[in-house]
């Protein structure tokens, strides 16, 4: 799991330096991709989801991976499928 996560970082870097141009520090990319935070308002399931603290090496990085772009006040299912990412069974 070790050496399978160091080539995804790895990889992660060069695809930032080879497309982005940008030389990024394998601790700024971990960084980057466990700070982003959401905040849910409403009640469920017509709740909004804002992502907050995105920073731009996690929306270059989702760029180049062609990931669908975060927007502000999505809702949960526009979320799930940016993200993968189910938020329904913390808020039931």
């Amino acid at each position: 799991m070790c050496f399978i996560s160091l080539c995804m970082l790895r990889y992660a870097q060069y695809l930032l330096e080879e497309v982005g141009g940008k030389s990024i520090s394998a601790a700024q990319i971990m960084q980057a991709i466990q700070d982003p935070l959401v905040l849910v308002q409403g009640d469920y399931p017509n709740n909004i989801v804002t992502p907050t603290q995105i920073s731009q090496v996690y929306l270059d990085l989702a760029t180049i991976l062609n990931l669908p772009q975060l927007k502000t006040h999505m809702t949960l299912t526009k979320f799930r499928s940016c993200t993968k990412l189910d938020l329904t069974k913390n808020l039931k």
